[in-house]
């Protein structure tokens, strides 16, 4: 029987610590979806508890995109959290991040006439405890 496999998401499983900023910083080394370009382009970074939860997104994320240093426009991503926001109780948790690109013009194609809604990255989310809080 033959298969094809059209997930393009990469796999990265993440440590963070609780109480502590966070940032992460991807170069996907293309230009991306543009939120300064073109807001309506949205990226969402969700952390649940397992896949099959359905309660609400653990933790608040804000994603943007900045030219990389190679100077590539968009090409670089940022997830970022404040200390308060990472207040997360300590536990293996799951997550993957998406964009809709909605701007004008498109990175991705246009699947009929609705945007393209793609995985990028997914993987475990371990917060780990801090000795301060």
């Amino acid at each position: 029987m033959a298969t094809v496999n059209i997930d393009t998401s990469t796999r990265l499983d993440i440590v963070c610590r609780k109480k502590d900023s966070f940032l992460l910083e991807l170069d996907f080394g293309k230009t991306m979806p543009s939120t300064t370009a073109n807001p309506a382009s949205t990226y969402t970074f969700t952390v649940r508890q397992s896949m099959t939860s359905t309660s609400p997104n653990i933790g608040a994320f804000a994603v943007t995109t900045a030219d990389s240093s190679s100077g590539v426009t968009s090409a670089l991503v940022k997830v970022e959290a404040s200390p308060g926001d990472m207040n997360i109780t300590e536990g293996l948790y799951v997550y993957d991040m998406s964009v809709e690109d909605s701007g004008t013009p498109k990175v991705y194609p246009q699947v009929d006439s609705a945007n393209r809604i793609v995985t990028l990255i997914h993987g475990t989310f371990k917060v780990v405890d801090d000795v301060h809080n």
